[in-house]
């Protein structure tokens, strides 16, 4: 994990947490029906080919975000995951101040995003 979700449904923002934490595995049960994904951000390693966003040779979702979000930061962020982070690898500083805006979650508006 890597950040928290805050904001509304309809302005999510992340907050970056200053070191990633191991997620224990009792804290991926959803307290009260709520999905981890809708509080929590998770990088996971990247899969290439074997995901549904991967094509070309990069990551599609990196590329749709730093392309079709409007930017919500005038620098990048903190981040404790950006010397791993495929997009900022592929995409530049243009995924790094569109990525606090990113939730795991999507939902049927942001199905451009998706798969």
């Amino acid at each position: 994990m890597f950040g928290i979700v805050g904001g509304d449904t309809g302005n999510p923002r992340l907050s970056y947490l200053q070191k990633g934490v191991v997620v224990p595995e009792e804290m991926l049960v959803p307290p009260a029906g709520i999905s981890p994904t809708r509080i929590f951000r998770f990088a996971g390693e990247c899969v290439g080919a074997k995901c549904a966003q991967f094509g070309g040779g990069q990551c599609q979702l990196g590329t749709k975000v730093s392309r079709m979000l409007d930017p919500v930061a005038d620098a990048p962020p903190a981040c404790n995951i950006r010397a791993t982070c495929r997009w900022f690898a592929e995409n530049g500083a243009a995924a790094c101040v569109r990525c606090p805006q990113v939730v795991t979650t999507v939902t049927k508006a942001d199905t451009e995003l998706g798969a």
